[in-house]
């Protein structure tokens, strides 16, 4: 059965989605690997992140596999815009070279419950980019 199951640390099992297509075919999703992943309580979205984001207030989370084919998170942030943060985010390439390959990201329309989420998730998971809130 394919699932991800949470550890203490934050670091998640990798998991791959397939769709069927009509004619019975197996197919990749195009912007997403799976359909969600869940650290700590809340079920994110994963994403390549190459996306074209919508313009969707929500937190996200600068996700790679380790060694071992988990998730590992190196930067958890918000955003009152998906679009407009990820167009040339600061983090992204600090990310990258830490083995960054995927975005994880969660819609949450209010600023608070944002505010809230996103200092759960940094004290939690203790990302290395996160140089606040921890």
């Amino acid at each position: 059965m394919p699932g991800l199951i949470g550890s203490g640390n934050c670091v998640l099992y990798h998991g791959s989605i397939l769709s069927i297509s009509r004619s019975g075919r197996q197919t990749q999703k195009k912007d997403r690997v799976m359909n969600k992943v869940n650290w700590l309580s809340y079920g994110f979205d994963v994403y390549s992140p190459n996306t074209t984001w919508n313009d969707v207030p929500g937190i996200y989370i600068f996700t790679g596999l380790n060694a071992v084919g988990r998730w590992r998170a190196f930067y958890i942030g918000q955003a009152s815009s998906f679009k407009d943060r990820f167009a040339n985010h600061e983090n992204w390439a600090a990310a990258v070279r830490l083995g960054a390959t995927h975005v994880h990201a969660l819609v949450v329309q209010q600023a608070a419950t944002r505010d809230n989420i996103e200092a759960e998730l940094i004290a939690a998971c203790q990302p290395s980019l996160n140089v606040q809130l921890k």
